[in-house]
């Protein structure tokens, strides 16, 4: 195959001066004032071509042509070989000097090496920068595994105890009958705020692709558009017989709509209404990617909306709902349900949760910490055993190396 290509790339500047006799004497200068000296590699490439099908042409056409269907013949022949490489490096050796006049050894071009080796070959693009590979002694290697066991204990311990000090209520509700339903829970000591009231999906893929790429992001902003820009919403694009909708899409038409009340026992038996805040749930970033706009079906500038929007990641997740910013003092409640949405027959919970600065209760960061710190503690406690109880033998060639790693 290279060799059909290098065939080509001399009969190509062969049937250009054919074609055009009058640049057969000035083909050189042609080319060279052409290409400027930032594309002399190409340039004198191209010189190289031309001078070579000028004044041996004949001869290494025969030769590459008794070398791919003759090779027994050509092999046989060392000495003919031998005397055409020499023939070849004089024209080489002329085209170089015609191309260089003035004798720039950093811009010359060595017209005899491979195709591979005319590419840009700095030690990055061949592979050869300077690596490290550290060869750590037992004694390098305790200290490491020490290191991280002492910084990995001593954050699992503090996440594992605060997350364990974290109030947090799951109330399930989808084995109830659709429609206002109530649940009753205690709180038996206060819980000092913010407390944030959360609903739970499980079985939910909002990831899948439809779900997440049917919504036209320009509705969503507030902007004007015509029905048949409407096409990334497919195959929600009207609702109720109404050509237009908006917004459109699957994931604005299956918004969340169940809603909560929270009442506290007052001491009397009667139940009075907790308030709680339902704004400032989402960050300002995401508040500027949706704009009210006057057709629309509902407020896509509500917060509740937008937490809608943002797709979750995984099958069981948790949006906000409100948040207690007083959190919740010790007594009895009831929470007025309101179980209407029908789009997923997983189970559903309203969930009431502290937060801190490394998020809601999860045991599983600060058993993941002491887990890993631990293994390390014992890996080192293991090795450092080993190395003072029956400890390597290394060898002269081990320890010269060692030495010039260090």
């Amino acid at each position: 195959m290279i060799r059909i290509f290098i065939i080509i790339l001399i009969l190509l500047p062969t049937i250009i001066l054919i074609l055009s006799s009058s640049v057969k004497n000035c083909s050189v200068e042609m080319f060279t004032s052409i290409f400027s000296r930032r594309s002399n590699r190409f340039c004198t490439s191209t010189i190289f071509l031309i001078r070579v099908q000028e004044q041996n042409f004949i001869a290494h056409l025969l030769m590459i042509y008794s070398d791919i269907h003759t090779v027994s013949e050509y092999r046989q022949n060392l000495d003919l070989r031998q005397r055409n490489g020499n023939e070849s490096r004089s024209i080489i050796d002329g085209i170089e000097k015609l191309s260089h006049p003035e004798g720039d050894e950093e811009d010359r071009l060595d017209l005899t090496s491979s195709p591979q080796s005319l590419l840009k070959s700095d030690m990055f693009t061949q592979q050869q920068m300077p690596g490290v590979s550290p060869r750590l002694s037992p004694l390098q290697l305790v200290i490491v595994l020490s290191v991280i066991f002492v910084v990995f204990i001593a954050l699992g311990v503090p996440i594992s105890i605060q997350s364990s000090r974290l109030y947090e209520k799951v109330i399930p509700y989808h084995t109830d009958p659709e429609g206002a339903i109530q649940k009753s829970f205690n709180v038996k000591k206060n819980v000092n705020g913010p407390v944030y009231v959360m609903y739970q999906l499980e079985d939910y893929y909002q990831n899948h692709r439809r779900f997440v790429n049917s919504r036209n992001y320009d509705q969503l902003k507030g902007k004007k558009i015509s029905d048949q820009q409407l096409y990334d919403c497919d195959p929600r694009l009207t609702k109720d017989d109404d050509p237009h909708i908006n917004p459109c899409g699957i994931a604005a038409q299956m918004l969340f709509n169940d809603s909560y009340t929270l009442k506290k026992d007052d001491g009397t038996g009667l139940f009075s209404p907790v308030q709680w805040v339902r704004d400032d749930l989402v960050w300002k970033s995401d508040r500027k990617l949706f704009k009210r706009s006057d057709d629309a079906w509902t407020d896509v500038s509500k917060d509740d909306f937008i937490v809608w929007m943002k797709t979750a990641a995984l099958p069981d997740f948790r949006k906000p709902y409100a948040r207690l910013p007083n959190g919740l003092p010790a007594g009895d409640y009831i929470v007025e349900i309101s179980n209407i949405y029908t789009a997923t027959k997983g189970p559903k919970s309203i969930v009431f949760s502290q937060h801190t600065w490394f998020g809601g209760k999860n045991p599983f960061i600060g058993i993941l910490f002491l887990v890993v710190g631990g293994t390390c503690g014992l890996l080192a406690l293991l090795i450092g055993l080993k190395a003072c109880l029956c400890p390597r033998k290394f060898s002269e060639a081990d320890l010269q190396s060692l030495m010039k790693d260090q």
